[in-house]
């Protein structure tokens, strides 16, 4: 099909004059080719417009191509897409337009690869542009090709022309009417009798109009984003930013304008990243001035900075300016932005921002006329990487982007727009609320054990932990009213079991240090009516470094079995009072808790207390651990104690029977210490002869009851060769214990 395409020249032009755009409709055989929209109101730099091909009356149609050409001085191609007329999804059909970097036309087109063809009316295509400067130029479409879904140009007429629209003449002349027709003269009409004039009066002179109040806006504090919109690493298609000035400034001045000489302040951007000479240039002229400094003002690839600026009725327009900080003189720049809208209200902006050449130094495209990394090694480059290459006559253009001309690779092109900027009224947050403030109390602790309540709700809800965290206390105990059993938190024990303070109930603190702590908070909703007095909230002291009324015992079991049942059981040997405490966390931490309300003591420095852990079945699997309280553990209300399942501590050492008995050839000989000791096993046959010794080594205290941890005997003698069958003797020797029992080997 596109070697059909391209047969016949047909041209279709768009003029822009000032700020107005105008069309003409074009007549293909059956069909009318027409541009929209007709006209653009007051277009400004950086503002982007849409321009739709249309057809009207078309029969058959299933592919175009056409060449749209403008004055890149005035704008700049940004996107074309396919319209929607030919049949089919936009990305099925094969669409594109070819970008000819430098060129100032590009080629657009579009076929059906589906059944069907266009009909009617509708969109053959829409080009997007970008104003860079406001100033008469045209855009024109040439090589204008139709044809039908199987590649075949239609037969068409061709009409050549264009249309300028000037700006509107604000009191035009009415044209006379060329030829009039004769007009009859008309019949005489009689004169009407006269009526005689009331009193004539003279017609006042009309009020002049008032000239309309100009507006003057109020200052506003703006926030100014711009960000980076180059990606990659920086010299491979992304770019840094030198550090950007901002200035708020008096309406209608430009810091550039486009296709005229760049001043020598931004010069000194575009080439080096000096913002000062602008800044000063600015500030000199009363504009507020924002200009960053490096090394923070710097802007990566993808990055963004932002600044506040204050704009006011003299300071009513924004420019800035940055230099892209690999080239030789490029520099992206908004010149005169308005700030505010024709009835003096801030706006706000978001605009994508291209790059320009400031057209002072020569774009050889050579590294050693780029500063950056891809300057010579100091040996063939002695003067550095940053040499200048002066131009005559340079004005500012569109950059084209580094192109890979010279010895620089076409990695380093950028891909338009290189920049966003986002201008919008800044709004501070406003002050937080002040926290209200709620009613305190206060409760004086003795040094030890003491019975609390918490008098007040806080707004967030007390647990023993947080509590103990706030008191500086090492136990919180409370009764639990189901089981009318004491369960009590220790702190700073991991995974220790924490519960839920509530109002109008007690609990036993102890703190060693004592003194006085503020609660604050609301009533308590199931607070009983009365409160305690303060004196009332703080028990005295008894006896601290000797004695307490209220004692936790603490453990962290390790080693339980997944669904095993374990119980802890701790003893005070000199009162004979029990407590037991079933082990409900997961994590294994017990506690159990002797106290008495009436505070008589429950526990003494010196005390002996023994503990252990039982199963289900109540056997024994750790312990029992004897521990003395020491006064320490008196002043802390606690013991704590590490329990492990399978540390089994016997009150006695005994020898138990070998097994197998009899046995052939070998057999284990179980036994238990009640102490660390050396342990040997000597092995006599029936007339008392020794046959082997087994030296055991050290051992500590605890069972040696199977196959993995008794004795073994292999049945064979000290000199290696199997003993007979018979009876034979083993004697258990310790530090301080001795005992023999019998076995068999029956072969």
């Amino acid at each position: 099909m596109n070697n059909q395409l391209f047969k016949r020249n047909l041209l279709f032009s768009l003029m822009a004059v000032v700020m107005c755009f105008g069309f003409v409709a074009m007549s293909y055989g059956a069909a009318t080719v027409s541009v929209d929209p007709a006209t653009m109101d007051s277009p400004a730099v950086g503002e982007q417009f849409t321009v739709n091909i249309n057809i009207t009356g078309g029969t058959g149609v299933g592919g175009f191509q056409a060449t749209v050409s403008y004055d890149n001085t005035a704008i700049s191609y940004v996107s074309a897409a396919k319209g929607a007329y030919i049949p089919g999804d936009p990305a099925a059909g094969t669409f594109f337009p070819v970008l000819k970097p430098g060129d100032s036309d590009v080629v657009i087109g579009g076929s059906s690869i589906q059944a069907g063809t266009g009909e009617g009316d509708g969109t053959l295509a829409t080009i997007t542009f970008q104003v860079v400067e406001v100033k008469a130029s045209s855009i024109s479409l040439s090589n204008v090709i139709l044809s039908d879904a199987a590649g075949n140009e239609l037969e068409v007429t061709s009409a050549d022309g264009a249309i300028t629209v000037p700006a509107p003449d604000p009191d035009p002349e009415p044209e006379p009417d060329p030829d009039p027709e004769p007009t009859p003269d008309p019949e005489p009409t009689p004169d009407p009798e006269p009526t005689p004039d009331p009193d004539p009066m003279p017609d006042p002179d009309p009020e002049p109009m008032p000239d309309p109040m100009p507006v003057v806006p109020d200052p506003q504090v703006f926030k100014i984003t711009l960000t980076n919109l180059t990606m990659g690493e920086p010299g491979m298609g992304g770019q840094i930013f030198s550090p950007p000035i901002f200035a708020t400034h008096t309406a209608g001045i430009k810091i550039y304008k486009v296709g005229e000489a760049a001043v020598p302040p931004l010069v000194a951007l575009a080439e080096n990243g000096d913002n000062s000479q602008l800044a000063a240039l600015a500030t000199g002229a009363g504009a507020n001035v924002e200009a960053l400094t490096p090394p923070d003002g710097f802007v990566i690839p993808g990055g963004s900075v932002s600044v506040l600026l204050t704009a006011d009725a003299m300071n009513s327009a924004l420019s800035l300016a940055t230099m892209l900080v690999s080239t030789n003189d490029a520099f992206i720049g908004v010149a005169d932005l308005a700030l505010y809208d024709e009835a003096g209200m801030p706006v706000t902006v978001t605009r994508e921002l291209r790059s320009y050449d400031a057209g002072s130094e020569q774009n050889t495209e050579r590294g050693t006329d780029i500063p950056g990394p891809v300057g010579l090694p100091p040996e063939e480059d002695p003067e550095g990487s940053n040499a200048r290459v002066p131009t005559e006559g340079g004005v500012i253009t569109p950059h084209p982007g580094i192109m890979g001309v010279g010895d620089v690779a076409a990695s380093f092109a950028w891909t338009e727009p290189t920049a966003m900027l986002t201008v919008e009224p800044y709004v501070p947050e406003p002050d937080p609320e002040p926290e209200p403030v709620l009613p305190t109390y206060d409760v004086k602790l003795v040094s030890g054990l003491n019975m609390i309540s918490v008098p007040l709700m806080p707004t967030e809800p007390y647990t023993a932990q947080t509590l103990a965290d706030m008191l500086g206390s090492t136990v919180v105990i409370k009764l639990d009213a189901y089981s009318q059993t004491f369960v009590g938190y220790v702190a700073g024990a991991e995974g220790g079991y924490d519960f839920t303070i509530e109002g109008g109930k007690g609990y036993i603190v102890n703190t060693p240090e004592g003194g006085t702590v503020t609660f604050s908070g609301t009533a308590w909703s199931n607070e009983p009516a009365e409160m305690e007095s303060e004196e009332a909230a703080a028990a005295p002291k008894i006896n601290t470094a000797q004695s307490a009324w209220a004692f936790v015992i603490t453990s962290d079991l390790q080693g339980q079995e997944s669904g095993a049942s374990y119980t802890m059981v701790a003893k005070n040997l000199r009162t004979g009072v029990v407590t037991t405490e079933k082990v409900t966390e997961d994590n294994g931490r017990v506690t159990g808790v002797w106290a008495d309300l009436s505070r008589k003591s429950v526990v003494e420095a010196g005390d002996k207390v023994e503990i252990s852990l039982v199963d289900e079945n109540g056997t024994v699997v750790s312990g029992p651990f004897e521990r003395t309280v020491q006064t320490s553990d008196v002043n802390n209300a606690f013991l704590s104690v590490n329990m492990r399942v399978g540390d089994v501590r016997p009150k006695d050492t005994i020898l138990g029977q070998n097994f197998p008995n009899p046995f052939n050839p070998e057999t284990w000989i179980p036994y238990q210490l009640s102490r660390d000791s050396n342990v040997t096993i000597d092995i006599h046959g029936a007339s008392g002869s020794l046959v082997r010794t087994l030296e055991l080594g050290h051992k500590s205290i605890g069972a040696y009851m199977t196959p993995s941890s008794a004795a073994y005997w292999d049945g064979k003698n000290s000199a290696g060769e199997s003993v007979a069958s018979g009876i034979y003797f083993y004697t258990l020797k310790t530090d301080d214990f001795s005992t023999t029992r019998k076995m068999v080997i029956l072969k």
